[in-house]
C-alpha cells in the first residue's frame, strides 16, 4: 500500500492479474486503483526499474500527482500556510489520464495521473503583525513566502549491455525516474503592499505571467485573502 502522505510518484496502472511480473518481493509496491486494477510503484516511488524479463509489458509509467495544502497555524496577529498546484506547460490545468480518490482515508483528495512531464507550482505563504512603538498600539503587517516553480519530467535510462544484444534495444535493462528543471525560485517580505501588489509584477518582469492564476489558486489555498 501508498503511504498516503508521501505517495511514489511513477506508477503503472496494472489489471490486477497481470501485475505478477513486478512482485513486492523485488521491490515493488502495489496500491488498488478501482475495482479490477492496482497501481504498481517501486521503492521511493521516484524510480521504476523494468528488466529485460519485464519488456513484454508495453506500458511506460505515469506520474501520480495531487493538488493540496492549506493554513498550517493560525493566530489572531499571524498565520502559514503551503500549497502544491500542478500545471502544463502553459500554465493550465494538465492533461490527465484518470482523475480519482485513491485512498479510503483521503475520499475528497483526487490524484491525477499524468503523462510525461508536469509543472508544479510549490508554495510557501504567511503574515504576521509587527507591532510599533512603546505601548505597542499600532501594528504594521507583514506579508512573506515562498515560490517555486519546477518541471517534472519522466525520462528513459537504458543500462549497458556489452554483449553481442548491445544494438538491440529490446534486451537492455531500463529504468525510469522523474527528474526536476527548475524554473523559479524566489522569496519575498513585504511590509507596505499585499501579496499580490508584489507577485503580480515580478511574475510579469519575469516571464511567468502564464502561471498568475494557478499560483494565485494556490496562494488562497496556503491562506492568501485580499487585503
Amino acid at each position: 500500500m501508498f503511504d498516503p502522505h508521501r505517495p511514489p510518484f511513477l506508477v503503472i496502472p496494472f489489471d490486477k492479474q497481470n501485475a505478477h511480473s513486478f512482485p513486492e518481493s523485488a521491490g515493488y509496491i502495489h496500491h488498488p486503483f478501482d475495482e479490477s486494477r492496482i497501481l504498481v510503484s517501486h521503492g521511493e516511488g521516484w524510480t521504476f526499474p523494468v528488466s529485460v524479463a519485464q519488456h513484454a509489458i508495453p506500458k511506460r509509467p505515469l506520474l501520480l500527482v495531487r493538488d493540496k495544502g492549506g493554513v498550517t497555524s493560525e493566530g489572531s496577529s499571524s498565520l502559514k500556510g503551503y500549497a502544491h498546484q500542478f500545471v502544463d506547460a502553459a500554465g493550465n490545468p494538465p492533461a490527465v489520464a484518470h482523475n480519482q480518490a485513491i485512498f479510503s482515508e483521503l475520499p475528497d483528495d483526487e490524484w491525477m495521473l499524468i503523462e510525461s512531464t508536469v509543472d508544479v507550482i510549490w508554495m510557501q505563504y504567511g503574515y504576521k503583525n509587527q507591532y510599533l512603538g512603546e505601548a505597542g498600539t499600532e501594528s504594521m503587517r507583514i506579508r512573506y513566502g515562498k515560490l517555486i516553480i519546477l518541471r517534472l519530467t519522466i525520462e528513459e535510462d537504458l543500462g549497458p549491455s556489452l554483449d553481442r544484444r548491445a544494438d538491440m534495444r529490446e534486451m537492455h535493462n531500463r529504468q525510469y525516474r522523474v527528474c526536476e528543471t527548475p524554473i523559479l525560485n524566489t522569496a519575498w517580505s513585504v511590509m507596505d503592499k499585499d501579496t499580490w501588489e508584489y507577485l503580480g509584477p515580478f511574475l510579469k518582469d519575469h516571464g511567468l505571467a502564464k502561471y498568475h492564476d494557478a499560483i494565485y489558486t494556490a496562494s488562497e489555498r496556503a491562506g492568501y485573502r485580499p487585503s
